[in-house]
């Protein structure tokens, strides 16, 4: 459905309008006929206009209900695509639809990341060597080290490189230079981390 501009008229009001226009101008007799069309064109206004007009007003202006729904101080909404880890099969990092289950269930400890179903197990982070974002046994080293600040997850010991995902495009989890873009939006909401943007 396309939206019109606040200028475009609309074919519905102009239909009504016409036909109304019509009814008002069609050669009739005196005095009670003449009664009768305005009648028949104010039935018309009440009956078809107005109830398209608010309908065409209401698409137009934001949803009050909607506002009212979502509080002001409401922090971001958790997002349909989780931080997924696929140990012990292989270390490799990704997003997955959200399900609740262990891969995507992750412990904040400081700045360290792991693993809730194994705990030995740490988001680590082979930059500057590459960009690769994975899995390996915690051992507090820099790799291994996250800074959570409001969306954004950076590296410690990089703090322009930020955690990433190349979603819808890819399901890859990387890092990369820092931009507060939709691919480095984050939301930790209990144990899991979700992409905000999704």
């Amino acid at each position: 459905m396309r939206l019109r501009s606040a200028g475009e008229p609309s074919r519905v009001v102009i239909a009504i309008t016409r036909t109304a226009q019509d009814l008002r101008t069609r050669p009739g007799r005196c005095g009670s006929a003449d009664r009768e069309g305005a009648h028949l064109v104010a039935h018309v206004f009440r009956r078809l206009l107005v109830p398209a007009l608010l309908v065409l007003m209401s698409s137009a202006l934001p949803s009050a209900v909607a506002e009212a729904a979502a509080p002001a101080d409401a922090g971001p909404a958790a997002g349909v695509m989780c931080l997924s880890s696929d140990y012990p099969r292989s270390r490799i990092v990704n997003v997955d639809g959200c399900n609740s289950g262990p891969r995507q269930r992750w412990v904040i400890s400081g700045e360290a990341i792991s693993q809730a179903a194994h705990p030995g197990m740490c988001l680590s982070s082979d930059y500057p060597r590459s960009r690769i974002v994975n899995v390996d046994g915690c051992n507090s080293g820099p790799r291994q080290r996250w800074v959570i600040n409001g969306e954004a997850i950076s590296q410690a010991a990089h703090p322009g490189m930020c955690l990433a995902s190349d979603y819808p495009r890819s399901r890859i989890v990387n890092v990369d230079g820092c931009n507060s873009g939709p691919r480095q939006r984050w939301t930790v909401l209990g144990e899991q981390i979700s992409l905000t943007a999704v």
